[in-house]
């Protein structure tokens, strides 16, 4: 029987986060290049009753837009510079940490939508090419929503790292948790 909790050895982990990153980074930059060939001039289409919508925009912020508005060269050095610098770090932490596989692939898709849309914003003067709107159908207009590309970096980062899931704790007996405490045990407020 495998063991799926093994880290995995540091070639694996290298030519496995080249393999998500190069893959992830060319069907990225395919579909926008898609995007912005179909979709520049085209009206917003609206599918799934709404919860996905269609349509090019050039995103000038970073998540939610957030920064649109600031300054070119704060934009620069907070969008650009930082970002760059930030994604750096990623593979250092695949090459010299033992992860697991799960660790590895949420890092490499969190490395491969940052590169691409940091590649996107280096080509573009500071602009990231965005085509799809999530909404929640009926309940948050679609309108409202941010603009995104199908980088996983966004959809990523609602994803959880657990290091302390690589064994720290594991092997710990969990604790019994009191049922009831008596009355005269309890503090009054």
């Amino acid at each position: 029987m495998q063991d799926n909790s093994a880290t995995m050895k540091l070639q694996n982990r290298v030519l496995f986060m080249l393999f998500v990153c190069v893959s992830v980074f060319a069907i990225d930059h395919i579909t926008k290049s898609i995007a912005i060939n179909t979709l520049r001039d085209a009206p917003p289409m609206s599918v799934l009753g709404g919860i996905l919508r269609i349509a090019y925009s050039e995103n000038g912020g970073g998540i939610l837009s957030l920064g649109t508005n600031w300054p070119s060269a704060i934009r620069f050095w907070v969008l650009t510079v930082l970002p760059g610098i930030m994604l750096i770090l990623i593979p250092v932490v695949v090459i010299r940490t033992p992860l697991k596989l799960l660790e590895v692939t949420w890092l490499s898709l969190f490395l491969a939508g940052g590169v691409s849309n940091w590649v996107d914003r280096v080509m573009n003067q500071g602009m990231v090419v965005d085509f799809l709107n999530l909404g929640s159908g009926a309940c948050v207009p679609v309108s409202s929503m941010p603009p995104m590309s199908p980088s996983p970096r966004r959809f990523s980062c609602s994803s959880c790292w657990h290091s302390g899931s690589r064994g720290a704790n594991r092997h710990r007996t969990p604790r019994r948790r009191k049922t009831s405490t008596p009355a005269a045990e309890r503090k009054r407020w």
